[in-house]
């Protein structure tokens, strides 16, 4: 009789444990889909029809968009050289198997919270017994992405706000560039000293102790720190590329620096906005159409259909960049290709 009792905890555990896996690997996987093709389903349909108006379907057009794709399929490269480099702490991983992880990833962020589901998704990839792990040491790798956002926003606010000051009242302006010029040496700070800063925060005593972030931190090397920034700057350098040549292939010639200025200001807004993944790209438009307008209104003055424009390179962005890709994640799990881990 005890023996039953023993094995009745741990098969009532293993079912949990597998109902878990059938939800992840299947339900939330299915959700990601219908997400996607719901929110594909709700384009507005002067938005299509703009759409088919506007490209022309040249070779030009079709170069373009392979740019895009390319630079998609790097992007989450490169989010994968990351997540690997901080999981070899614990459990070697191919890089192989960390993008796919990542990609599955991206499926779960589109139906939780702040894509919080990434960081679920990511961690399939290692053994049971080094997934908890996993989801902290994750949390490294979004810091420094967090950071560099922060910095160039700020890089980005300052450029628009100088490109402005004849047109601003000078009291206002010059509040607002000395805000962002504060916020501008605090992000570089932030960047340089991040885990001197974070350890003289440890030690006072209003300071949350045992901070899993500030943990994490502090065992990462100045080598490891230098890496994860330097690919986290590389992966922003693609955002902005990749909007760039979208506003061009929907006819808005800007000049780069002009692409980074607005569209660093947009992520810096985004980053203070708790959405969660399914309102994402309708928020993300609006707050786009609200920057151009005011930083470059003057130069998109008297363009056709200029509203319709920057969201559809806003909706093409987030189509790109989040939706195929969660899509692939998707098709991963659904047809067994992440199957977890057994443990050693």
């Amino acid at each position: 009789m005890s023996l039953l009792n023993q094995n009745a905890p741990q098969e009532g555990r293993a079912k949990v444990l597998k109902i878990f896996w059938v939800v992840i690997r299947y339900v939330v996987p299915l959700a990601a889909i219908f997400y996607v093709v719901f929110s594909l389903a709700r384009i507005p349909s002067d938005q299509l029809s703009f759409w088919r108006a506007s490209l022309d379907w040249s070779f030009r057009a079709f170069f373009l968009i392979f740019l895009v794709l390319l630079l998609t399929f790097l992007n989450w490269l490169l989010e994968a050289m990351k997540w690997r480099r901080l999981a070899r702490r614990f459990e070697q991983v191919s890089l192989k198997r960390a993008y796919a992880g990542v990609l599955y990833g991206i499926s779960l962020g589109m139906v939780t919270p702040r894509r919080a589901g990434e960081f679920a998704g990511r961690v399939v990839v290692l053994r049971p017994e080094n997934q908890v792990q996993g989801m902290v040491i994750n949390t490294a790798g979004s810091f420094t992405q967090f950071l560099v956002t922060l910095l160039l926003g700020h890089v980005g606010v300052a450029l628009a706000v100088l490109g402005k000051a004849a047109s601003f009242e000078a009291s206002r302006e010059g509040q607002l560039l000395l805000f962002s010029g504060i916020a501008l040496v605090l992000s570089a700070l932030l960047v340089l000293y991040a885990k001197r800063i974070l350890g003289w925060l440890g030690q006072k005593p209003w300071f949350p102790q045992r901070l899993k972030i500030v943990e994490v931190i502090m065992t990462l090397t100045h080598k490891e720190m230098a890496s994860l920034f330097s690919l986290s700057i590389l992966r922003y350098v693609i955002f902005i590329t990749q909007f760039h040549l979208l506003l061009w292939l929907l006819g808005v010639q800007l000049r780069f620096y002009e692409t980074f200025m607005v569209l660093s200001i947009i992520y810096l807004i985004m980053v203070g906005i708790p959405v969660s993944g399914l309102a994402e790209a309708g928020i993300r438009g609006s707050v786009a159409l609200l920057v151009f307008t005011l930083y470059l209104g003057d130069k998109l003055e008297g363009m056709p259909a200029v509203d319709l424009t920057i969201v559809s390179a806003t909706l093409l962005l987030w189509l790109f960049n989040l939706a195929l890709p969660g899509l692939l994640g998707a098709g991963l799990s659904l047809g067994g290709k992440l199957k977890p881990v057994e443990k050693s």
